[in-house]
């Protein structure tokens, strides 16, 4: 593979060689329209966001069956709204110290709980820990590489060489034949189920099951249904199918699919505040607890050394304290 990496930064150095032909053949080889993958890249967080939202109710339903410190039957003040899942919070963990060493790996500590040490609800603390994890797993593992099957090192090389030339050549030609270089080499009709089942793997193993340990003091895959496991799988296939199709086949943008860090500053011009937040926490400033969705920005180089023409498609959705106040 490393070979093919070396092969493949001789044919981008030609790329400067051949830039008028280049520009010309870039233009004739667009097959996928920009819009149709944005609007594709909205459904895959669409599909995340239900998926997560299905994993908090079904493990938080769970522990509140089962847990010692809520009685089955709700109480008389209750309403018939109200579920016993609705008063557990991240402080209810049977093992609240690995939750938070897990959450510092995730990249979410913030979300365990508040500066006062207040916990979050069960519910939504389960569901936004699983959409960062999936959204980062994404973005590390299969967004920002040059191709998945390429090493940190094989990516770093080429995306060098690629953002060095980019603003004078039009390169997304090259790009373009690269990846599918490397996607045909062994059986492409099976790398997006392959890719999909190491996603899963990844995910069950680096977040699922620890957080489920870590919440209920137990783990067993048949907490989750068998369409739990099909949903998320189906997530990972069409995440790299679509990762497929904008390095494949568009050529005139590079789409860049991003995150951002617990900690970082709320910042409007690529980050969006999600859901219900309190009116006095406008966000401006304020340090983000995580993010929940991926956002999703394009860029064009025309060459002739110009800056890249950047557009913003799909905000990074953020958490703030004021979503919990």
């Amino acid at each position: 593979m490393e070979g093919k990496v070396a092969v493949l930064a001789r044919r981008l150095k030609e790329t400067q060689e051949q830039h008028a032909s280049l520009r010309s053949a870039t233009q004739k080889s667009e097959t996928k329209e920009p819009g149709e993958m944005i609007d594709s890249f909205r459904d895959l967080k669409r599909a995340i966001q239900l998926l997560c939202r299905r994993f908090g109710a079904t493990i938080s339903d769970f522990e509140a069956e089962t847990s010692r410190a809520i009685p089955l039957a709700p109480p008389p003040a209750q309403t018939p709204q109200t579920s016993p899942s609705d008063s557990l919070t991240s402080k209810n963990a049977a093992h609240f110290a690995s939750l938070k060493k897990l959450l510092t790996t995730i990249g979410g500590p913030s979300l365990c709980n508040s500066s006062r040490g207040e916990g979050r609800p069960l519910e939504d603390f389960l569901d936004f820990t699983l959409r960062l994890s999936i959204s980062s797993t994404l973005v590390q593992d299969l967004f920002d590489r040059f191709h998945p099957e390429l090493s940190h090192r094989g990516t770093s090389f080429l995306l060098t060489h690629y953002e060095s030339i980019r603003r004078r050549v039009v390169a997304g030609r090259w790009r373009a034949a690269s990846f599918a270089a490397i996607e045909q080499d062994g059986d492409a009709s099976v790398k997006d189920a392959m890719w999909a089942k190491e996603f899963v793997s990844h995910v069950t193993e680096s977040t699922i099951a620890p957080l489920v340990r870590a919440i209920h003091d137990t783990w067993d895959t048949s907490m989750l249904p068998k369409s739990f496991w099909d949903a998320l799988f189906e997530i990972g296939r069409t995440a790299y199918l679509w990762n497929r199709d904008v390095k494949c086949e568009c050529v005139s943008l590079d789409f860049r699919v991003v995150m951002s860090a617990d900690g970082e500053r709320y910042d409007d011009t690529y980050m969006a505040l999600y859901d219900k937040h309190n009116a006095r926490f406008d966000g401006k400033g304020r340090r983000i607890l995580a993010a929940v969705g991926m956002g999703l920005k394009t860029s064009a180089v025309t060459g002739n050394d110009e800056p890249a023409q950047e557009v913003w498609h799909e905000k990074v959705d953020v958490l703030t304290e004021g979503y919990f106040t």
